[in-house]
């Protein structure tokens, strides 16, 4: 549960400590950007894994959170921020279409069960309701300041009194199109402005 409970703080800490600018490189014909290498810092509010606990947590997704070092690949500031506290991470590959499937399975059988996997649009409370998902409190406080920013957040994923869903980082997953013509011709209000 410690070791969790640092992985969360250390992945919680990426959106407090990351800093990374972004330009263009050469002339104006270039379109590649770069991003520029941020140093990772050691920080003292997460704490060392201690000896006697699990260093080694399970991780099922559809990507590998360990660097590939041989392709280029940089370490992001949650693995690194992970890695010097103590911690590993043993990646369990899974295609989009069989992700939950293999979910159930891995907890079906009691045999390479994740500690952690990625918040997908089933989860909650689908997947909540099938036993897929426990809740996280006993490894987030989300009363600690390290957590203020995305307590609102996970608050609205609670089931039965327990958060379900730990906020790191928040993307669009969606877009929607429309046609601005036909939107002004119906006068319609711009659904990019609502």
């Amino acid at each position: 549960m410690k070791t969790k409970k640092i992985l969360a703080l250390a992945v919680a800490l990426t959106s407090v400590f990351a800093v990374a600018g972004c330009g263009s490189t050469g002339d104006n014909s270039s379109k590649v950007s770069t991003v520029k290498k941020v140093k990772v810092e050691d920080t003292q509010e997460i704490e060392a894994i201690p000896d006697d606990a699990q260093k080694t947590i399970r991780w099922m997704g559809t990507y590998d959170l360990n660097p590939d070092e041989k392709k280029g690949e940089d370490k992001s500031v949650e693995m690194t921020l992970f890695n010097n506290k103590g911690g590993k991470v043993e990646y369990t590959r899974v295609t989009d279409s069989e992700k939950f499937d293999q979910l159930a399975s891995a907890i079906m059988a009691q045999q390479n069960v994740p500690d952690i996997f990625k918040y997908e649009w089933m989860a909650f409370p689908a997947q909540v309701l099938k036993d897929m998902y426990q809740p996280v409190d006993d490894i987030v406080n989300f009363d600690d300041p390290l957590w203020a920013d995305v307590k609102t957040t996970a608050d609205k994923f609670v089931m039965g009194g327990k958060h379900y869903v730990a906020p790191i980082s928040f993307t669009v997953g969606t877009l929607m199109m429309y046609d601005q013509d036909v939107i002004d011709a119906e006068g319609l209000d711009d659904p990019y402005e609502l």
